[in-house]
C-alpha cells in the first residue's frame, strides 16, 4: 500500500538535518522524502492514500532508548501506588486492593513514596504491612524500583531470617533491627530478589494483556521501538515464551530490543550472558532481538545507594559501586567477547568513572565494535564527559529528571560535579540518548515532555511538582535538534539500526510521528502541550487521535 504524506513540515534527522514537505511509504519502507511535486510521481494513477498534513510536524519515530516495560506490565497488574505520599494513604490503597482481591495467594505492586519516609525520618518495615496483610505474602518496590518493602509472611515464605546474609554488603541488603532480625526492607534488587523470586508467579496471560495496553501507550506517544533494560525474577522465563509469543502475533506496536535480565554483580555475569544468548537464539529480527548485557554499577539517589564520590550529608557515607574496577572490566570483557553490547545502570560518577575504565579496557583489547551505553549519566566523573567521543560511550539520560529538586540540598554534597553534563558529551564529541526509564517515571514517559526538559533544565509546568526549580548550570541545556536526535538516531545507534530506523531517509522503514505544531517554532516551555497526531510503525498507523 503507497502512502503520501504531504504538505508537512518534515524534520529527516539525517546526517544534513534536510528539512522536507512530503514522504511516500511502500508498505514498511520509504520510498521517496522531497518537495510535494516530487511526490506525485509516485502517486499519480496508482492507489495510493494520500495525507495532507496541513503544515503539521512529521519526524522520525520516538525511541525510548531505556525502560522496563515488561516489569511495567507486572506491576500494572499489582498494586500501583504512585501519587499516594503518607503512609496511610498507602495503607488505605493496600488494604482497598486487597479486600476487592481477596483470592490471590500473593500481592505485588510498585510505587510506595520512598521520600516520604525519608522526611519523616522512618523506614518501612514488615510491621506496617503486617496490619494491612498478615496472613498473606506481600512486596511493594518504591518508586525507584531499588527498593522493595514486604511484610513477615513474604519473608518467612521466602525464607529469610537473621542468618541470611546480604548478598551485597552495604549495596544490596536487608535492612536489620538491633537484633539483625531484617526488618523488611530490602535495598538494590539482589535483595529484593531473593524475596519476589520466591514468590511471584506469572500469569501470561495477564501480562500479555497488560503489556498490550502499556504498547497502545507508547503508541499514542509517538514511540515506535522500546529498549527493554531487563526485569526480575520469573520475566525472563516469560519473555523465553509469552513475549516472543506476543510480538509474532504483532501485539506490540513498537519494535522490542532488550537483554533479558539485569546482572548485579561478577557471580552473576556468565548467567547474563547465557540468557542473552538464550533469548537471541529464539528471536532475532527486526522486530524483537536481544542484543546487550545489561548491568548495574549501583543504585539512586533516592535511596543513598548511588555510588557518589562525596559522602550522603545524612548518613555521612558514601556507598561502594556494584562491581569493584576489576570486576567490571573482567564482567565487561566476558560480555564482549561474546559479542554483546553492554548497557550499565550508573547514577554517581564513581559508578561511571567504573565504566570509563572498564571501556578503556575493551577498547584496548580490540573490541571496537562494542557499544557501550552509560544509563542515566546523572553524574559524571570530573573529566571522564569528555572521553564518552573518544571511548565511543553512549551517554543515556532520561530528560524528565533534568530538574533542581529543593529536598536533594539536604542530602547531596554541593562539591559534587553538576548533574547531565550532556552538553559536554555532545561538544566533545559523544553520543547522547534518551529514555524514560518506565516505570520509574514519575513525571510522564511523553518524549514530548522529555524534548522541552532537556532545552530547559526544569519541570515542564511550575505547579507540577513543588520544590523543584530550574538545574545548574545553564550550559548544559540541549538544543531541540540534539534532544530530537537523543530521541531517534542516538537510540537507533544503540539498538543497532542507525541504518534501518532514526530518520526519514528513502530505504528506511516508515517508523514515524506526526505533532499537531512545529516544536522548533514554539517557546520552548510550550513544547509540553505538543499533541500526538498519529503514530506509524513499519508504515502502519499504531495511533490515530
Amino acid at each position: 500500500m503507497i502512502k503520501a504524506y504531504i504538505n508537512g513540515k518534515v524534520y529527516t534527522v539525517n546526517k544534513n538535518r534536510d528539512w522536507a514537505e512530503a514522504v511516500v511509504t511502500d508498505g514498511p519502507r520509504i520510498v521517496y522524502v522531497g518537495d510535494n511535486k516530487g511526490a506525485e510521481e509516485f502517486i499519480d494513477g496508482k492507489d495510493a492514500e494520500i495525507r495532507d498534513l496541513a503544515g503539521k510536524l512529521l519526524l522520525p519515530g520516538f525511541i525510548d532508548g531505556h525502560c522496563h516495560p515488561v516489569m511495567g506490565a507486572f506491576f500494572k497488574s499489582g498494586i500501583l501506588l504512585n501519587g499516594l505520599f503518607t503512609l496511610d494513604e498507602m495503607l488505605e490503597e493496600i488494604s482497598g486492593y486487597i479486600s476487592e482481591h481477596p483470592d490471590k495467594e500473593y500481592y505485588s505492586g510498585k510505587g510506595f513514596e520512598e521520600v516520604w519516609f525519608v522526611e519523616n525520618e522512618t523506614m518501612p518495615d514488615r510491621f506496617m504491612l503486617d496490619r494491612v496483610c498478615p496472613d498473606k505474602p506481600i512486596f511493594l518496590y518504591g518508586t525507584s524500583g531499588h527498593v522493595c518493602w514486604c511484610n513477615s509472611a513474604a519473608l518467612a515464605k521466602a525464607g529469610i531470617t537473621a542468618e541470611t546474609p546480604d548478598p551485597l554488603p552495604g549495596r544490596s541488603f536487608f535492612a536489620r533491627d538491633e537484633e539483625g532480625n531484617p526488618t523488611g526492607y530490602l535495598l538494590e534488587t539482589m535483595a529484593a530478589s531473593m524475596v519476589t523470586s520466591r514468590i511471584e508467579v506469572i500469569d501470561t496471560d495477564e501480562i500479555n494483556s497488560a503489556l498490550t495496553e502499556i504498547s497502545e501507550d507508547y503508541a499514542a506517544c509517538g514511540v515506535t521501538s522500546i529498549c527493554d533494560m531487563g526485569g526480575f525474577g520469573g520475566m525472563t522465563d516469560y519473555m523465553r515464551s509469552g513475549l516472543i509469543e506476543l510480538v509474532q502475533n504483532k501485539g506490540l506496536k513498537q519494535r522490542f530490543n532488550g537483554c533479558g535480565v539485569m546482572v548485579n554483580s561478577i557471580g552473576e555475569i556468565d548467567e547474563g550472558i547465557a540468557v542473552t544468548k538464550d533469548l537471541n537464539s529464539k528471536i532475532n529480527n527486526d522486530m524483537c532481538r536481544f542484543t546487550f548485557v545489561k548491568m548495574f554499577q549501583d543504585g539512586t539517589l533516592e535511596d543513598m545507594t548511588a555510588a557518589i564520590s562525596e559522602p550522603y550529608l545524612i548518613t555521612g557515607t558514601a556507598p561502594e559501586t556494584f562491581f569493584s574496577d576489576d570486576e567490571l572490566i573482567e564482567a565487561g570483557l566476558k560480555a564482549a567477547e561474546a559479542g554483546f553490547d553492554i548497557n550499565i545502570h550508573c547514577i554517581g560518577d564513581m559508578a561511571s568513572h567504573g565504566l570509563v575504565k572498564m571501556t578503556e579496557a575493551i577498547r584496548e583489547a580490540g573490541h571496537d565494535e562494542t557499544r557501550i551505553v552509560n544509563s542515566h549519566s546523572t553524574y559524571l566523573f570530573k573529566g571522564d564527559a569528555e572521553k564518552f567521543g573518544k571511548l565511543g560511550i553512549l551517554a543515556n539520560t532520561t530528560f524528565v529528571w533534568h530538574a533542581a529538586f529543593e529536598a536533594a540540598a539536604g542530602v547531596l554534597s554541593p562539591e559534587l560535579p553538576p548533574m547531565y553534563e550532556m552538553k559536554t558529551v555532545l561538544n566533545k564529541g559523544g553520543r547522547i540518548g534518551a529514555g524514560s526509564d518506565y516505570p520509574v517515571d514519575d513525571f510522564g514517559s511523553e518524549p514530548v515532555k522529555g524534548l522541552q526538559m532537556g532545552c530547559t533544565r526544569k519541570m515542564y509546568r511550575d505547579d507540577i511538582y513543588p520544590g523543584t526549580f530550574e538545574l545548574e548550570p545553564e550550559s548544559e541545556k540541549l538544543s531541540m535538534d540534539d534532544v530530537i536526535t537523543a530521541y531517534t538516531m542516538s537510540n537507533a545507534y544503540q539498538m543497532r539500526m542507525e541504518d534501518k530506523i532514526g530518520s526519514i531517509e528513502v530505504g528506511k522503514y516508515a517508523d514515524m510521528v506526526i505533532l499537531d505544531r512545529n516544536i522548533f517554532e514554539l517557546p520552548v516551555e510550550e513544547v509540553y502541550m505538543t499533541k500526538v497526531c498519529e503514530t506509524i510503525m513499519n508504515g502502519e498507523t499504531t495511533y490515530n487521535d
